[in-house]
């Protein structure tokens, strides 16, 4: 705080107490008259007050009037070194961030979440980090062809080479695929885990041809009869370390002979994401700085405003990256942080451009006086649109999405240092540089009659495209949370797994979790029940579990009836002592050949409750406990946990428009609400991909109106303490609601959806957008609420507005070569509202001004 603040504080708090206890001698008045004494020492007492206050600031006057521009511009060389010095300190820590990047969508929802919830529960028992590998073949050959099918095990048994440690040593619980499913039913059919000779491989294939499971693994996308496609989907515990399991499964299918092979799935794009997010990063901004190099020295044609406005805004990018490595153990880094750079760059460097177009318009011969006279004359105006910025960005704290939390923490923290830096390095480098503006534009001499002259006019088309944007537009704008729209578009785990998604109907995978006697055939009736449901009411969702595989298990009358002998004698099941002895080998014999069909395992589950005398629920209970006995420990990890008291249903469902993606949800969870009831038992609703993409949505759309709000509450008390006018607040604010009001209109115009991303937009809008109307408003009150102050504050403001939208707007376009779709229909949208903004400065907000001089004729606010 400067001298001359203090000594106008304490100035002022002298007044107060003067004004104070003057009205307590008003008071005592009436008892002046019965002790005249008491008030003569009263008042006394005020004047040894007055004397000791005025020695006080006696004492401040004699104090040189020493501000912190005058410090800072004393010695510029010393306050570049000090500034650098400390920048590159901070900006240092930087490199903290690099691997720090959450990728995950979970990382959005807060933390009792349901869908949160339900998915920890599962993460104790199962992995749900998927590696999908998508397998493709040549037009000549066939998935199921025994050489591929071979090729293919080689790849899983290098990856996954031990087959009973939950993942602990090779970092792989399990796989599922084609050639795993094989090698599954040839050891439980009396061979070994392993692929079988061509007969047997044929057989086991027609056996399982046609079967909803095997749609999941393989698939024909062209028609012409062959399976050319086939995913291998590989899951790992929750310890595992991601990037050495990429990095060896990269290697793993490199060197395939026969077939293509793409690592895909969630953890691939995630692992893409994060090594992305820097590279594109370190791509955008040199371009930055080359796209504002060049308007900015189309508008002054020198280069040394160039390093005036750059240098600034370089710092400021360090130390905000800086500030997130110091703080990154306590925040989420999600791939949104790319955007901190060209927003930032984009909304700090106006600080600049007003300070240097200040001084070119001062008279004073004297440079270093002519410096501090125009950062002094614009500090006012550029500190409250650097506070009301911050506020824009602060407000996405507010939400419980964590990752614009950080976002709007980073952005804040960024513009207040843009601010800072800008205030304390522009003097001093226009010092330095000895800078001189070369080349001015013309003023818009004549355009700032127009917003006055056409004031009705104005604001009868204003509310017309308003009726429009929210009666027509904003019932259409569409929502999206679709998670790969966030990952680099031309990275290959990114185009596979759209691929994967459009041709196996697949890509959002979920799981619902069973609580209960898993060796219950009441049990596995509830769940076979809820997957045919399912099939029914949401067409396009897969589902696999525990019985699907029992399903795929073929069986004939031979081992059929092998099978019920065997488990009657190995359980003990006998008859009941009432009922007299008879051979228990012939009823079973004479029941299975004679009185049922027998397909797979399941059918065997199934009729084994009606077989006469000995079937019921003990004989299915021991079918069932042999299966899970029969299975390898990896294929029944993939549903079963350790202690056989819990299963998982698999329910996959392709990636599709938010909305789809809710309804088949809600349908899902609506069978499971109907049918899912276990005695005994639980059932969950469904959980993973999709669940979490809706409950993020959801919260998306809740947060762009709460933070909405929040922006404009802030920016409106701030405005209204800074002007010190409730009504200048209100006037300065209203052009930025319009702007808030035309989103929808942008929205649908620009066919962008509301997103993850875009959804920040009308808070950082607000916070940006009202530079302008400060500006113009700071300039009206400087020169007298007049028609003729609002007519020179636009054409005086009107081409500082163009250069500095122009920056702004070149600025974020450099932004636009980041290959995440997300991200460029943000860029899109800030770009569009920027220039909105600017519009309704310029002409809006002087209309608004001429009609509230018109009503006020005669009355002038200096």
């Amino acid at each position: 705080m400067s001298v001359k603040k203090i000594k106008e504080a304490l100035s002022n708090i002298d007044k107060k107490l003067d004004s104070l206890l003057t009205k307590g001698v008003q008071l005592t008045e009436g008892v002046t008259e019965k002790k005249p004494g008491g008030a003569k020492a009263f008042k006394e007492t005020l004047r040894g007050l007055d004397v000791i206050g005025d020695k006080i600031t006696g004492k401040f006057k004699k104090v040189p009037k020493i501000g912190y521009f005058e410090a800072v511009t004393k010695k510029p060389k010393l306050t570049l070194f000090v500034m650098t010095v400390i920048v590159l300190l901070i900006g240092s820590q930087a490199l903290h961030l690099i691997g720090s990047i959450e990728g995950d969508i979970e990382v959005y929802l807060p933390p009792g979440d349901p869908s949160t919830e339900t998915l920890n529960e599962i993460r104790e028992d199962w992995p749900t980090d998927l590696i999908i590998i998508y397998v493709t073949v040549g037009k000549n050959d066939d998935i199921t062809d025994l050489p591929v099918l071979e090729e293919m095990s080689r790849v899983e048994e290098a990856l996954d080479y031990n087959k009973t440690d939950y993942g602990e040593n090779d970092s792989i619980s399990y796989i599922l695929s084609i050639s795993s499913i094989i090698k599954e039913i040839n050891n439980a059919t009396g061979g070994n885990y392993s692929i079988p000779d061509k007969e047997k491989t044929d057989l086991i294939l027609s056996q399982l041809a046609g079967s909803e499971e095997l749609e999941r693994l393989i698939k024909d996308t062209d028609g012409d009869g062959t399976n050319d496609s086939a995913v291998i989907m590989m899951g790992m515990p929750r310890n595992a370390n991601q990037t050495e399991v990429l990095d060896r499964t990269e290697d793993a299918v490199k060197n395939t002979a026969i077939c293509s092979m793409t690592v895909t799935g969630q953890p691939a794009i995630m692992k893409a994401v994060q090594e992305r997010t820097f590279m594109e990063f370190m791509k955008v901004v040199p371009l930055m700085f080359i796209f504002t190099a060049i308007v900015l020295f189309f508008f002054h044609r020198t280069l040394k405003l160039v390093v005036i406005a750059l240098l600034p805004m370089l710092y400021a990018i360090l130390v905000t990256f800086g500030f997130l490595g110091m703080v990154k153990d306590y925040v989420v880094i999600a791939p949104q942080i790319i955007l901190v750079a060209p927003l930032l760059f984009a909304f700090g460097i106006g600080d600049a451009l007003y300070i240097s177009n200040r001084f070119a318009e001062e008279k004073t011969e004297n440079i270093r006086k002519r410096t501090i006279s125009s950062v002094k004359f614009v500090q006012k105006a550029i500190f409250l649109t650097s506070i009301t910025t911050a506020l824009g960005f602060a407000s996405l704290m507010i939400g419980t999405l964590k990752p614009l939390f950080t976002l709007g923490f980073a952005l804040a923290i960024g513009i207040m240092a843009c601010w800072i830096i800008s205030v304390t390095l522009v003097p001093c480098l226009i010092i330095l540089l000895k800078y001189k503006k070369r080349y001015e534009l013309k003023s818009w001499k004549g355009f700032g009659k127009v917003p006055i002259n056409n004031r009705k006019k104005i604001l009868a088309v204003t509310l017309i495209f308003l009726i429009i944007s929210l009666g027509v537009c904003l019932p259409n704008i569409r929502t999206s949370a679709d998670y790969y729209l966030m990952a680099p578009q031309d990275e290959p785990s990114v185009i596979k797994m759209q691929e994967y998604s459009q041709r196996f109907d697949a890509g959002q995978p979920g799981m619902m979790l069973v609580r209960a006697d898993i060796t219950s055939y009441n049990t596995l009736a509830t769940i076979e029940y809820i997957e045919e449901m399912i099939s029914k009411t949401a067409p396009h969702t897969k589902t696999l579990s525990i019985v699907g595989v029992m399903k795929m298990m073929k069986v004939n009358t031979t081992v059929a009836t092998e099978l019920l002998l065997g488990i009657i004698e190995e359980y003990n099941i006998t008859l009941p002592d009432f009922i007299p002895e008879i051979n228990i080998t012939n009823v079973v014999i004479q029941y299975v050949t004679e009185q049922v069909i027998v397909e797979s395992y399941w059918d065997l589950v199934v009729k084994a409750g009606a077989i006469p005398i000995i079937g019921g629920p003990e004989l299915q209970s021991a079918l069932i406990e042999e299966f899970y006995n029969r299975l390898s420990v990896e294929m029944r990890s993939i549903f079963i946990n350790r202690d056989r008291t819990k299963t998982i249903v698999l329910i996959d469902m392709p990636v599709m428009p938010v909305d789809e993606t809710k309804a088949t949800l809600t349908k899902v969870d609506k069978v499971i609400d109907d049918y899912g009831t276990i005695s005994g038992g639980s059932t969950t609703h469904l959980t993973g991909m999709a669940a979490i993409l809706v409950a993020v949505n959801d919260l998306t759309i809740e947060n762009q109106f709460v933070t909405m709000l929040a922006a404009l509450i802030m920016c409106f008390i701030v405005l209204a303490l800074l002007f010190r006018s409730i009504k200048f607040a209100a006037v300065t604010i209203i052009p930025v609601c319009f702007v808030v009001m035309y989103e929808p209109l942008a929205f649908v115009g620009a066919n962008v959806e509301l997103s993850l991303i875009t959804m920040m937009i009308a808070s950082i809008i607000i916070g940006v957008g009202i530079d302008y109307s400060i500006h113009l408003t700071h300039g009206i009150m400087h020169r007298g609420l007049r028609l003729s102050s609002v007519s020179k504050s636009v054409e005086s403001s009107g081409i500082s507005f163009l250069e500095a939208t122009t920056t702004e707007v070149v600025a974020l376009s450099a932004a636009l070569i980041i290959p995440i779709a997300s991200v460029r229909a943000f860029i899109i949208m800030i770009i569009i509202m920027l220039i909105i903004s600017m519009l309704t400065a310029l002409i809006i907000l002087p209309a608004i001004y001429a009609i509230w001089i018109k009503e006020k004729r005669g009355v002038v606010v200096e």
